[in-house]
């Protein structure tokens, strides 16, 4: 029955992307569109049975399994409480209220500083996606893929025009380029997020012409993204101020640049030392989240606290029912409920029980990444290192699933798409400069974010995918597409 309702919806968005103008390319065929688009099924089927039968035991694992699962688990509300569903819909809910509906979720409390947890917006699309997928994971993923189609499409058609000529071939690296291929073809919020770029992308770029309908789109793209990533949008928007900032002389852009280095340094300083908008601060802590994640562990707790210990120590608890009851005396991580940080160590007892909260295995991929520590000084001096990691990795020395020599292969071509473009650069007075630094802030900001705050190779992969379109910006604000003669010359006799 799965089966069938899934084709019935592949057949469904074929129709939609043959007959919809959104769809409409000048420079490409529709039949190429739709042969993009089974590509993305294929990708996305690959990525599930990769998370089914690679990371799992025949159970569908990772993000994709605990978005589905806890949209579910949020779909089912609304039958015992139409009221509750809404609430949570809406809204955070209150303490009781999340305790009482959904304790068996695993993402919806995952992070550590609710107001950016950008897991519930997912987990609510999954919901509602819930009524009329007949909790079908395949339903739900084809949906993702359209909304990543979306993004997709109308970021090209955005920059159609400034690609004179081998629109064939950018639109084939856009939507092909294999991370780019793979992370946006399932339940992930890399699809949700390149469906709001793209409305936000397209909205600015032609904004003139039918203004409400753009200004429509970008508010839409500005609320998916700020629900999605929300570190995402804080890079565009320094990226935007020096689009608009930008001038011809190169010499004053530089000197804008390193003016602009100097005031992000003062904004981190100043903000380390206020609470409410501490940047140092929630960097750090997102960074010691995910090592925790990265290194794996235990979680279980009582009324008061919150307890971890390390994942190969798994074997000194017995976990049943939901709760956990230690074999042995054991040495534990504690923190209090609203605390940040597992801030000391203490000894727990013999047959002693806790309330279980979640087991997470260790990372292939985890290496230590230098520390913030809270302190400012760090996220400056560290950054060409983080920077550094996100561009380069993963390394082949270092571990990881197969998938990493994809991953290696795949930086190798980026470097040689650098390569390429500047080979046949315009001259300096040609380039595009105000893309060219709307590029470059972002692609340096949002590597400098990911880098701080992701001690896994595995993660920084995926996270950095989005940031592709913003190197093909950066491309096309260089190249010389007149310059370049893919075809041999044949020279007569």
């Amino acid at each position: 029955m799965e089966l069938i309702i899934a084709i019935l919806y592949v057949l469904l968005f074929s129709v939609l992307i043959w007959k919809l103008k959104i769809f409409e390319i000048k420079c490409i065929k529709k039949t190429w569109v739709l042969a993009v688009f089974f590509a993305k099924i294929a990708a996305g089927l690959a990525l599930t049975l990769i998370y089914t039968y690679y990371y799992s035991d025949g159970e569908l694992s990772g993000d994709t399994a605990h978005y589905f699962n806890d949209g579910k688990i949020l779909n089912q509300v609304f039958s015992e409480s139409p009221k509750d569903y809404f609430t949570l819909l809406f809204s955070e809910g209150d303490q009781q209220l999340v305790e009482t509906q959904l304790q068996n979720t695993e993402h919806w409390t995952r992070a550590e500083m609710d107001q950016f947890n950008d897991n519930r917006f997912i987990i609510r699309i999954n919901s509602i996606l819930s009524f009329f997928s007949l909790n079908s994971f395949y339903v739900h993923m084809l949906f993702f893929i359209m909304a990543s189609m979306i993004g997709l499409t109308l970021f090209f058609k955005g920059i159609e025009d400034w690609i004179p000529k081998y629109q064939k071939e950018v639109f084939l690296l856009l939507f092909l380029f294999p991370s780019l291929l793979f992370w946006t073809s399932s339940v992930l919020k890399e699809s949700l997020l390149i469906f709001g770029f793209g409305l936000l992308f397209y909205g600015f770029r032609f904004y003139s012409s039918r203004p409400v309908w753009k200004l429509a789109m970008i508010l839409i793209g500005l609320f998916v993204l700020l629900n999605t990533k929300v570190y995402f949008l804080l890079c565009i928007l320094p990226a935007l101020a020096f689009y608009f900032l930008v001038q011809k002389s190169w010499k004053k852009n530089g000197v804008l640049f390193i003016s602009m280095l100097i005031l992000g340094v003062f904004f981190i300083w100043t903000n380390s030392y206020m609470e409410s908008m501490n940047v140092t601060k929630y960097i750090s802590q997102k960074q010691k989240d995910f090592n925790l994640v990265g290194k794996g562990g235990v979680y279980f707790m009582d009324n008061e606290h919150f307890y971890r210990i390390d994942f190969k120590n798994k074997e000194a608890l017995h976990i049943a029912h939901n709760y956990v009851r230690l074999k042995q005396d054991l040495q534990v991580e504690v923190k209090d409920f609203g605390s940040q940080v597992y801030s000391r160590d203490s000894v727990l007892g013999k047959d002693m029980e806790f309330q279980f909260y979640s087991m997470q295995e260790p990372s292939q991929s985890y290496f230590k990444v230098k520390e913030i520590d809270n302190n400012w000084v760090h996220l400056v001096v560290y950054s060409p290192i983080y920077i550094a990691n996100v561009f380069f990795m993963p390394f082949p020395w270092q571990s990881g699933s197969f998938l990493k020599w994809l991953n290696i292969l795949e930086n190798l071509f980026l470097f040689l798409l650098i390569l390429f473009t500047l080979r046949y650069r315009k001259t300096g007075v040609l380039i595009d400069q105000k893309l060219f630094f709307f590029s470059l802030i972002f692609i340096l900001l949002f590597y400098w974010i990911i880098g701080a705050t992701t001690p896994v190779v595995g993660a920084i992969v995926r996270y950095k995918t989005p940031a592709f379109l913003i190197w093909i910006l950066l491309f096309l604000s260089i190249i010389d597409f007149k310059r370049i003669t893919l075809k041999p010359n044949k020279h007569k006799k």
